[in-house]
């Protein structure tokens, strides 16, 4: 028999159930006894005011360690810096307009010119991105393949992205 776990028949843990002569706890009753001692002040890491909560500056409510406002404060703060004008994507209200009437048949024609390949990546595109950023110009020309990501990222730095579609596919 292994001498560490050497059963007696009289030995218990608090909770009632047998343990080894070298124990005090059984494995469930340690890991209680264990997560009280290090808890807070306890803890051999803790550090005057680490584990104090702080306040958030807006609402004035208990949050956690290491942050300065809530996320509803902080959430409120980022939409008045990000919508509208203050983003710096605006581009004057335009991306409320709506499409022209034949973009969704020349979608499809595009994706099908491209194989449904995006042509930025390479990866599989189910997006027809406008190449001179214009809703209303819908022709087969004009709408390359995107893929989810990179229709994302492709609407910032236009004139970069209007140069490099362009180029690809007059290459192609």
């Amino acid at each position: 028999m292994n001498k560490y776990w050497n059963y007696s028949k009289n030995k218990h843990c608090e909770c009632g159930k047998l343990i080894g002569d070298n124990s005090t706890y059984c494995i469930k009753c340690y890991g209680l006894v264990h997560s009280k001692k290090m808890l807070g002040k306890n803890n051999p890491n803790y550090k005057i005011g680490k584990y104090i909560n702080n306040k958030c500056l807006d609402c004035k409510k208990d949050i956690g360690p290491q942050r300065i406002r809530c996320e509803k404060c902080n959430n409120k703060l980022l939409a008045k810096i990000l919508i509208g004008e203050n983003n710096p994507n605006w581009k004057g209200g335009i991306g409320r307009l709506p499409y022209s009437y034949d973009f969704k048949f020349n979608r499809i024609l595009a994706l099908k010119r491209d194989r449904y390949t995006c042509l930025k990546c390479g990866k599989s595109g189910k997006h027809a991105h406008h190449i001179d950023y214009n809703k209303q110009n819908s022709k087969v020309t004009n709408l390359a393949t995107t893929c989810n990501k990179c229709n994302c990222e492709v609407n910032g730095n236009r004139d970069y992205w209007y140069a490099y579609f362009t180029y690809i596919l007059e290459n192609k």
